[in-house]
């Protein structure tokens, strides 16, 4: 029993360092948010349910897919080979999806970023109230990407892990996209998430060493 809950503490500290693997990250302040992009995702990194949206509009795909790429219509953030990723889809021709989210923190997996010279298509905008209602904190488009990090591109590989922290709290953030498809999923918990399940695990594990100690005390 320890030693499992040994090992869970241990995959967990495994996962913690692969979504945050930024020895090579880089940070920008887009519109008041400081943005960090991590590099590409590890397309190895396990599925995380993706969030009900409170509305989605004017695009061809507007659901959580899952697994491969889709013909002219986006590519799968976590890879060409991935088969087991929920993942959103904005389809070509506009439109967006919002969520009732709430914090002052949001990770995603940004797929193949694509913007114009006319059109600033892919973005992300922060809201104050729910439904995308209230004060609108920030925005963040691929055109800020390209502009603030070296080596963003949109082809079909895994997509970018991108943080955003916003200098005030959130309860609603909408995807939207012009002419292109924007794919893109909700990454891993924030660190402080993992720091508490690793603090469980390490206190479970106390918790059963010290019920065998006192075991073996009273049969002794």
């Amino acid at each position: 029993m320890k030693q499992a809950l040994y090992l869970g503490a241990a995959s967990a500290l495994a996962l913690m360092v692969g979504f945050s693997a930024g020895a090579h990250a880089a940070s920008a302040v887009i519109d008041g948010i400081t943005v960090t992009n991590s590099g590409l995702a590890d397309p190895s990194l396990p599925d995380y349910p993706q969030p009900v949206a409170f509305a989605a509009t004017g695009a061809l795909l507007q659901f959580a897919w899952v697994g491969s790429s889709l013909s002219n219509q986006g590519w799968d953030p976590f890879g060409p080979s991935d088969t087991s990723h929920h993942w959103w889809n904005i389809g070509e021709g506009g439109g967006s999806v919002g969520f009732n989210l709430s914090g002052s923190n949001l990770k995603i997996v940004w797929g193949s970023p694509n913007y114009t010279t006319t059109d600033n298509d892919n973005y992300v905008s922060f809201y104050t109230g729910t439904g995308g209602t209230g004060a609108l904190i920030g925005r963040v488009d691929a055109a800020d990407l390209y502009n603030n990090f070296s080596g963003i591109d949109n082809n079909n590989h895994a997509g970018y892990l991108i943080d955003f922290k916003l200098p005030q709290a959130y309860k609603s953030v909408v995807f939207a996209t012009n002419p292109t498809a924007f794919e893109f999923a909700l990454a891993a918990p924030e660190l402080s998430t993992w720091g508490m399940m690793l603090a469980g695990f390490a206190g479970l594990g106390f918790v059963g060493y010290g019920r065998k100690r006192r075991e073996a005390a009273l049969s002794a």
